[in-house]
């Protein structure tokens, strides 16, 4: 064992027996300086507990105001460690009690009818050094800890400023579409629309538990309101529903997935209902395993004829498309008492806050 200077406490009723515990450990290990402090009581011990730190604490079960238990207890901290390295005695036929013992949080036991200078000195530098071991561990994670939780005030404050300049350039397009004619100032509308989905994914990432992920029903229904009071005016023309179950998605997923929503539902108000009013469903689910399927639908006019994803008409579903393809998923539209348009995606691995640690 490396140290060389130990300061030892010995709780025992017995002057014969704290005189014998310290010749076997004085000539156990005669490299190493011992310095005994001993106590023949449960107060004379608490006393000497907080008067000084000791290396180690050899603890007799039995003693004239109370039991060695007792004590042990006592010195449990508030991470539920015992705040010194304990070697615990007891005698003969008392092996229950040394089990309680050790899940009080002793570190090694001893019987008193067994005790040579081997079993002894072997008892205190394993406790010693289990008690070392214990404390590093502590130690780094709690480091751990610390660091883990720096990098989310980091993580949440760069979500925080993304989705402030993110709205900040929504703010700015439509200042600037409101100065313009039509088309042009319904295209930097749309364009508008396309940034501000993009925000909220960054503004649920804020108020989500791991600041990694969000909840694509959630989201879902965010961008489906957002867009049907945009388009209504708040007059309530059209109604929507979404149909989610618990699918979770990180950053890498959620941006796309809302681009898609948000050009599929502002179709469905645009171009569905010539009358103006309308039903929009989303609907999220698993498909099969490790892949989602969400799909916008509606029951109006219909798809027009001939109008294909690779004819050029349309820049939103050519959007549809490519981001689709970034998601390495399908798509599919059919055009029967309204239009559908169904994608289905692999769901990312998801990195656990300990994997994310370690990799970083």
């Amino acid at each position: 064992m490396q140290t060389k200077k130990l300061k030892l406490l010995l709780i025992d009723d017995s002057p014969e027996d704290r005189v014998y515990l310290r010749l076997l450990l004085s000539r156990a290990n005669r490299e190493t300086t011992i310095t005994f402090v001993e106590a023949g009581s449960l107060k004379e011990g608490l006393k000497a507990l907080d008067s000084s730190q000791f290396d180690c604490l050899i603890l007799d079960q039995r003693l004239p105001d109370g039991a060695g238990l007792e004590l042990l207890q006592g010195l449990r901290t508030s991470a539920g460690r015992v705040s010194v390295p304990v070697v615990f005695m007891t005698g003969m036929g008392d092996e229950n009690v040394a089990a309680q013992a050790i899940k009080a949080g002793a570190l090694e036991y001893v019987s008193k009818h067994q005790l040579t200078e081997q079993v002894i000195w072997r008892a205190v530098s394993s406790a010693i050094k289990q008690f070392q071991l214990v404390e590093q561990v502590a130690f780094h994670t709690e480091q751990l800890r610390r660091s883990v939780e720096e990098k989310q005030l980091l993580l949440e404050e760069l979500h925080h400023r993304v989705k402030n300049n993110l709205q900040l350039i929504v703010s700015l397009i439509n200042l600037q579409a409101e100065s313009l004619d039509d088309p042009a100032s319904g295209a930097l509308k749309e364009c508008g629309r396309r940034v501000h989905s993009i925000a909220s994914v960054y503004e649920r990432l804020q108020s989500s538990d791991t600041i990694r992920e969000v909840d694509f029903g959630e989201y879902a229904k965010a961008v489906l309101d957002g867009i049907v009071f945009s388009y209504s005016g708040g007059s309530r023309n059209f109604e929507g529903q979404v149909e989610a179950s618990p699918i979770i998605l990180g950053l890498d997923q959620a941006i796309p997935c809302g681009l898609i929503l948000n050009e599929l539902i502002t179709n469905v108000v645009k171009y569905a209902y010539p009358n103006g009013k309308g039903l929009v469903n989303v609907e999220i689910k698993d498909a099969s395993p490790g892949w989602v399927r969400f799909s916008v639908s509606d029951q109006g006019v219909g798809l027009p004829p001939g109008k294909e994803l690779s004819s050029g008409q349309s820049l939103g579903l050519l959007i549809v498309d490519s981001l689709v393809n970034q998601l390495d998923g399908t798509l599919a539209i059919s055009s029967e008492r309204g239009v559908r348009t169904v994608i289905e995606f692999p769901l990312q691995r998801r990195c656990s806050p300990e994997h994310l640690s370690a990799a970083s």
